[in-house]
């Protein structure tokens, strides 16, 4: 029986005036050069993906950011799902009056979505929390605040219902570098516990889907 392997790249696609988000997919066990899709994502400003999954259903969740659907004009946390052929099924755009982004997507036990990221305010850049339905409808966010720039790029589900986020803070630790950052919330996306690395310049960039 033949094992097969799949490839998935995902990242922007420059045209003259804008970006658009791109995925390709490749079977790594066919040498043809057609043996996979190509699909782009986006309209006419910039769009980027940070992070793909595969779905419980056989297709795939990416989340990035959008300027092209963002309310505001800035970039807003993106979330495409497609089917297995990369077929766009739905996408939604998540953010306020300031530039949001996810840098990672992940599929929740009840079927659903968390992503990971950043949102800004007026004075800083901030841990942000999005939880959605199957259909990609939010249905709570979060974020912590520093007095520096705080920035999310990893979340996984842990086994009592709650998160653990990863990534790297200005905010706390010994205020010279970045430190790293993981935050644990319980099911009700309340803060547990808190902790940061002390000892210079640091941050997470690991992904749970790769």
């Amino acid at each position: 029986m033949r094992k097969t392997s799949t490839v998935i790249i995902t990242g922007i696609l420059l045209l003259s005036t804008f970006s658009v988000l791109r995925l390709v997919l490749l079977d790594a066990s066919v040498s043809s050069s057609d043996s996979g899709w190509v699909q782009t994502y986006g309209g006419t400003d910039d769009d980027w993906a940070c992070s793909i999954i595969k779905t419980n259903d056989g297709g795939y969740a990416l989340a990035g950011a959008s300027c092209s659907y963002s309310a505001s004009g800035l970039a807003d946390v993106y979330l495409v799902k497609i089917d297995s052929s990369g077929i766009m099924q739905w996408n939604k755009t998540y953010g306020g009056m300031y530039d949001e982004g996810a840098d990672c997507v992940i599929q929740t036990s009840d079927g659903g979505y968390v992503l990971a990221g950043y949102a800004a305010s007026s004075v800083s850049d901030d841990v942000y929390l999005i939880k959605t339905d199957s259909s990609g409808n939010m249905q709570w966010s979060k974020y912590w605040r520093g007095k520096g720039d705080d920035f999310a790029h990893s979340v996984v589900q842990t086994s009592d219902g709650g998160y653990a986020l990863a990534g790297w803070t200005d905010s706390f630790g010994d205020g010279l570098f970045d430190d790293f950052y993981l935050i644990k919330t319980d099911s009700s996306h309340a803060v547990v516990s808190d902790i940061w690395r002390t000892s210079g310049r640091a941050g997470i960039f690991c992904h749970p889907n790769g």
